[in-house]
This record gives structure tokens, sequence and C-alpha cells, in this order.
């Protein structure tokens, strides 16, 4: 394998005597990527990927916005670690004068006593986006074609395939969710797939031959491109959830089993605020709520799957994103400034304060509670307006934490994820995008003149390659196995409530497992660079 290609542009100098580039990988909205090899024979990595951020129609190669993205990418790759995941090896930063070089891998580091998350993400952030030229990625190299580039030559693919391919995929989202990592751009060209070519018949069989290469793991995915994964903070989720359960106790006037906790509440929020919202962010305090409004309730509390969290940035591909992304999308705007929530703070402090100076101070948490508040006295309703205004601005401080990097927004939790992967799955077993009714798609490919159209197509492109064109195959979608069916739409169900999670997904019976409706406590390692602040 020769180097064909000349030093791309926008690599860093430094690179030169680092790496030979061999060819391009493909290039994005923020970057482009070529496969290379080490200068340095002993390198125990024969090739390599080198992501470059830059954007070929801004002036400066890296703008304010494709250096955030790096950063969040750099990040959570620096912590995930995964048999499925692509690994991050190195990163290259070039300023005005010199460049540098962060080695993920160094031992050093943990010798002296230092985390190479810490130390890369402190190094990116010392440096001003003014200073900086140029930045790569150096990542593991993964060879094989996509799940994209199999459907385009082949059409839907052997259920063992699918099968196989589609655990290995939630899995590896699983993980990222273990973590409270949302990816957000889970699609069929992010999914390479190891130890097959365009010419193995076997990705579309569903021969036994093709069930002994799924038992000899024949067949291996990694999960790409990180550039919109968004790790959560403990903020973006209890905070919320502390706000709901606030507007489950605030029927004061029923009478039952939570009256007297209710009183204390109420006494507790105004005199003490701060202690009475942490009490119900930790403590819900249930009324005569109905049992299926109990059980979500309860399923929030345990599990953060299809939590909502606000203000995340609206993007992904339009094919495969969550409904709930693409809808309520609005521009970003900053609600409370640092100064202004401690002056508010500061204000309701006072107990002596009136009820009209409490209004100017901050909007009420959510105006759909105010129902709640019509027959309770005037101090009843200063106190509970304190509360909310005090679990409202310690929700919005939360989120300066981590300023969403699009101009625009949207509200939606990790099941945008499982969405995504429900789409996928689709598309591999009955060979039809999604959003397509398979019917529809299937009539259209079996129109004479677009088969036509195809075949020639397929033969022009097929004279420079050395894969011979294969005849597409498609499947209905009500000819699916029952539970194959039955995944797909759970998993792309339009409420993010109703729909499957990902931990669920894997309990299918089509991977073998036991489906069961209840999730129980899903543990969350939140990742060090979001607990720290340095994302």
């Amino acid at each position: 394998m020769s180097s064909s290609v000349p030093f791309p542009s926008e690599w860093p100098k430094r690179n030169q005597s680092l790496y030979e580039p061999i060819r391009s990988l493909g290039k994005g909205g923020f970057g482009s990527v070529y496969l290379a090899r080490p200068k340095d024979t002993s390198s125990v990595y024969p090739f390599i990927a080198i992501k470059a951020i830059h954007s070929p129609n801004s002036t400066r190669i890296v703008t304010k916005t494709e250096f955030g993205y790096a950063k969040r990418e750099i990040a959570v790759l620096m912590e995930v670690s995964h048999p499925n995941i692509v690994q991050l090896y190195s990163v290259i930063v070039e300023g005005p004068s010199d460049s540098q070089v962060v080695d993920i891998k160094d031992d050093s580091l943990t010798k002296e006593g230092i985390s190479s998350t810490e130390f890369v993400v402190k190094t990116l952030q010392g440096l001003q986006l003014q200073t900086i030229n140029k930045c790569c990625l150096v990542l593991s190299y993964h060879d094989g074609p996509t799940i994209q580039q199999l459907l385009d030559h082949g059409g839907a693919l052997g259920y063992p395939l699918a099968r196989e391919l589609a655990k290995q995929l939630l899995q590896a989202v699983g993980y990222l969710h273990s973590r409270a990592v949302i990816h957000r751009d889970l699609k069929p060209d992010n999914c390479i797939v190891s130890g097959t070519n365009l010419n193995d018949a076997l990705c579309w069989s569903d021969s036994i031959d093709a069930e002994d290469a799924v038992r000899h793991n024949k067949w291996h995915l990694t999960l790409i491109d990180f550039g919109f994964a968004r790790p959560l903070h403990p903020d973006d989720i209890h905070v919320d959830v502390g706000l709901r359960n606030l507007s489950y106790s605030l029927d004061l006037t029923s009478n039952n089993n939570n009256a007297s906790i209710q009183k204390d509440l109420l006494l507790m929020s105004v005199d003490k605020p701060l202690e009475a919202m942490s009490h119900l962010e930790h403590h819900p305090v249930t009324n005569n709520l109905n049992s299926k409004e109990s059980k979500r309730t309860a399923d929030t509390k345990e599990s953060i799957s299809h939590h909502r969290v606000e203000d995340l940035s609206a993007l992904g591909n339009r094919h495969f994103a969550a409904p709930e992304m693409l809808q309520n999308v609005r521009k970003f705007t900053r609600r409370l400034s640092s100064s202004s929530m401690a002056n508010s703070q500061s204000r309701h402090n006072h107990s002596n304060s009136t009820e009209s100076s409490k209004a100017k101070d901050a909007p009420i948490a959510d105006t759909s509670l105010s129902s709640s508040l019509e027959n309770t006295s005037l101090r009843k309703r200063s106190s509970i307006t304190n509360l909310l205004t005090l679990v409202s601005l310690r929700r919005h401080a939360s989120k300066t934490h981590n300023t969403p990097l699009s101009e625009h927004v949207s509200t939606y939790g990790m099941v945008v994820d499982a969405y995504s992967v429900g789409a996928t799955l689709r598309y591999m077993v009955t060979g039809c995008p999604p959003h397509v009714s398979t019917s529809a798609y299937i009539a259209e490919q079996k129109n004479p003149l677009n088969a036509i159209g195809s075949l020639f197509h397929r033969k022009s492109k097929s004279a420079s390659e050395t894969n011979p064109p294969r005849k597409k195959q498609y499947r209905y979608q009500q000819d699916l196995p029952e539970e194959v069916r039955f995944l797909v739409l759970g998993l792309t169900h339009f409420d993010p409530q109703k729909r499957t999670s990902v931990r669920t997904a894997l309990k299918s019976k089509w991977f073998g497992g036991e489906e069961s409706k209840n999730e129980g406590i899903e543990p969350v390692t939140f990742l060090t660079c979001v607990m720290e602040g340095f994302v």
C-alpha cells in the first residue's frame, strides 16, 4: 500500500515527520479523514486514521464551533473504552509558531499522577481559539465496508449478519449510555464492519454458513465519528427530576397520607428553601396520582434513558434522527446569568420579602403549575413560588457548564439513540431507507424504467471498481419475523416515553435474551471531563 496523495494542507506540519498519508477515507462538515501509516517502523499500529478538524468554507481552518465539537469528541474518546468503539491514540494541535502532540497512551502521565483526560482537555482549554490553526485526531483504523456500503451494494442484509451487527451496535450504545453519553449521529455510515468485503456473499445470506460465521466471530462492528457526541452532567438529569417531583406535591388541599409530609415541606420552603429543594429532588412526594403516573415517576427516578434534557443542539442526520430532535426547534438564549442568579437567591433568602418583589426576581419555573396555586393562601403561594424559582435558578445555572454549540436547540434524551439504532436496523433487514414505506420503495425499485437506470449506473460504476454489481434484495416490513418486527417498532416508536430503550432491546428474543418490562435501576458513571467542568 503506497502513498498516493500529497501531504494534506489541513494537517499540522508536525504530521509530516510522524505519518505518511495513503488515501482519503472521507470528508464531512467538520473535517476530513485520511488513512495513514506511522513513519516509526516500531509502532504497534501499522495503519491509523487521521481526522483533521477544519472547514473548507471558513476563512480560518478551525472555527469556534468546530473546535468546540472537537474538544467534546476528544474528551469523550479519552474516557470511553469498548471493543465496538473507535480508539483515540493522540491529538496534534498547531499554533502560529509550533505544534503540540498529546499522546493519549503516554504512561508517564499516569506515573506523574496526572490523568490523561485532565492533561489533554486542560491542554486544549489552555489554548485560545485565536492561537489554533490546525487540529488533528489520530484514531484507530478499522478495515472494512460501512453498513451503508453493504446496503448500497446488495440491499437487505442476511438475518445472521443483521442480528450480529444490531447486537454489537446496541452493546456499544448501551455502554455510552452507562456513561451518560448521547452519540446523536448513529447511522449506517458511521458503522464499520470488519471481517468482510463487498464480494462476501455471506453478508446477504441466511444460510447455515452465515450462522457459523456469527458463531466464529467473523464480523466485528466499530462505531465511529463522535463529533456530535454529548456527555451529560448529573444536573442535566436530577435537577429537572426535582422540578417534576415538586409539581406532583403541590396539591396541598388533598386529604391523603402525605398531608403531614406536605405541611412540613411547606414550612421548610418558607424558612429553608434550599433544603426543601434538595429534599424534593431526592425524596419525591406523591399525591393521589393514578398508578400509571406513579409508575412513570418511579421509572424516571430509576432510569435516565427516557429522561428529557433541555437545550440540546438540534443536529444529526434527518433520516435517522428521532422525531423529538426535529420538533420544537428553537433558537438558544441564555435565560439567567450567574450574577442575576446570585442576586435572585440573595433576595429569596429574605423571608419578609413581598410576593410582588419575588415575582420580579425570576419567573415561575413552570407556568403550567399555576393552576395548583389557585386554592392556596398568599403565604403558601409565596413559599411555593420561592421554591419553584430556586429550582428553576439551579436548573438554568447548571446549564452554564455545557452551553450548546449549535445556535438552534430542542429537548430530548438519550433514547434518541435508540431510535437511530431502530432506523438502522430496519434499513439492514429490509434494504429500504428510513421514513419510506417498504411497499412503496420496493414497488419503485421494481419499476422497469428505474430498474434499467439503476442497472446502467451500477455497471458503469463497476467498470472502475473491483466489486462486480450484485442484484439487490429487499424485504417487506410485514414479512419480517415477529421478534424483528416488534423490535424495530419498539425502537422507532414516535413517543420517546414509550420507546424501547437500548438496554431493553438487548433483551430481545431475537438476540436470545429474555424480554422484561421492568428495567430496574440503571447505574450511570458520569465522565470526569464533565464533572470537572472541562467541556
